[in-house]
C-alpha cells in the first residue's frame, strides 16, 4: 500500500489487505484534497509516526497530543483526542501506522498548515516499524543532545538542516 519497508510486523500484509478491503488508501500528498472532495468516503492513510508531540490540554480541559506522520515525501499533522489520546500515547516514533478516516480540521489562526484529527483508538492500526526511519545523527549546537529530526536512512544519515549547515561551513573555509 505505501511502499514503506517494514520490520517487526505486528500486522501481516495479508491481514492488512483484508482489513483494508473496500477502503481507499490515500497517499499523504493528496489526503487533504481527498478529504475535502470525499467527506463520506471510507478512506485511510498509511505513514510513519515521525514526531510525537507533548500532551497538552484543550480549552475544555481535554488531553490531546499530535503526531507528525510522514512517508518521507510529505508530512501531515494528526491530533489525537479522547480515547485515541489515552491509548495511542505508547506508539513511538518510527512506527508505521494506518489511520482510518481522520477528520480534516478547520484551519485556525495559529495553525500554519492543515491538520487531521482522530478520537477513537480503533482508527489507528500499528503495522510495525519502518525499516528506513532513523534519527539525524548530528548533535544540536555542538552539545551532547542529538538532533530530533527524522531521516530516510536509504538516502542519508543527517537531516536537511545539518546537511545545509555543514555545506555552508565547508564553503566558508574555501574563501
Amino acid at each position: 500500500f505505501s511502499k514503506i519497508r517494514v520490520k517487526d510486523r505486528v500486522v501481516g500484509s495479508k491481514e492488512l489487505r483484508e482489513r483494508l478491503e473496500g477502503v481507499k488508501v490515500v497517499p499523504l500528498a493528496i489526503a487533504k484534497s481527498f478529504a475535502t472532495k470525499n467527506p463520506d468516503a471510507e478512506w485511510a492513510i498509511i505513514g510513519i509516526v515521525g514526531i510525537v508531540g507533548e500532551t497538552r490540554k484543550t480549552r475544555k480541559g481535554e488531553n490531546f497530543f499530535s503526531w507528525r506522520v510522514t512517508d518521507f515525501k510529505k508530512e501531515l499533522v494528526l491530533y489525537l483526542f479522547g480515547e485515541a489520546c489515552k491509548s495511542m500515547r505508547k506508539i513511538a516514533r518510527g512506527n508505521l501506522v494506518c489511520i482510518a478516516m481522520p477528520k480534516l480540521m478547520d484551519k485556525s489562526n495559529h495553525q500554519r498548515e492543515s491538520a487531521f484529527s482522530i478520537s477513537h483508538a480503533q482508527q489507528v492500526l500499528k503495522i510495525g516499524k519502518a525499516m528506513d526511519y532513523g534519527q539525524c545523527r548530528s548533535n544540536i549546537k555542538d552539545s551532547i543532545i542529538q538532533c530530533k529530526n527524522y531521516v530516510d536512512l536509504r538516502v542519508r544519515k543527517y537531516c536537511d538542516v545539518h546537511v545545509r549547515k555543514e555545506y555552508v561551513r565547508k564553503i566558508s573555509r574555501r574563501m
